[in-house]
């Protein structure tokens, strides 16, 4: 058996693997959740705007869809080996001080997977029987259309100062001096992290 021989025998076998571990209960439960302060970095993010303007998206306020769509590929190219959990609901994605995220998103993710650049598997939610949200993951075409995808994603959290109640849910509060003055502590961490090189 020649090296390129026993290569391309290696690679089919993990091919038939990874299809195999796709259409296992393992897979969609060993998910993430959608992250919704996820963005692209400058190079991903033209790339993402050509992709948008090459699929046709109804309706008005582009400007915030294409948040939206950015916000929904950061997430899909971040997670290149685990699904994403996320909610079909339209009540799920109501403006709030936390996030921008709006139901446009829905129509994106059916938009993506007709297009086969995601798969997908619809979650349920049964009567008497535990709900899971749907979950979503990148298909390799995807990965193709981003080739640095492995460096273009980058943290830009909407919302730096976050209180939860004691069940550990988002809590909504009114600023104050002291949300303020915190907040402004942490945008200047966050300039002064932002500025410094990581050399590995």
């Amino acid at each position: 058996m020649t090296m390129e021989t026993l290569k391309e025998k290696v690679g089919a076998d993990v091919e038939k693997q990874w299809a195999e571990y796709l259409e296992s209960g393992a897979f969609v439960q060993n998910n993430v959740l959608f992250n919704p302060d996820f963005r692209l970095d400058e190079t991903n993010k033209s790339t993402a705007k050509q992709l948008f303007d090459s699929i046709s998206f109804d309706g008005y306020k582009q400007e915030q869809k294409f948040d939206d769509f950015e916000i929904l590929l950061a997430n899909l190219l971040d997670q290149n080996k685990k699904p994403i959990s996320i909610s079909l609901n339209r009540n799920s994605w109501r403006k709030t001080q936390y996030h921008t995220v709006t139901y446009s998103i829905i129509d994106m993710v059916h938009k993506l997977n007709e297009l086969k650049l995601i798969d997908m598997r619809i979650g349920n939610n049964i009567k008497d029987k535990p709900s899971r949200m749907t979950r979503i993951w990148a298909n390799k075409e995807l990965f193709e259309i981003f080739p640095l995808f492995r460096t273009g994603v980058i943290l830009k959290p909407y919302q730096l100062v976050i209180l939860r109640d004691e069940h550990r849910k988002l809590k909504a509060y009114k600023d104050t001096a002291e949300t303020n003055r915190i907040r402004s502590i942490l945008e200047r961490i966050n300039e002064v992290n932002s500025k410094v090189i990581t050399r590995f």
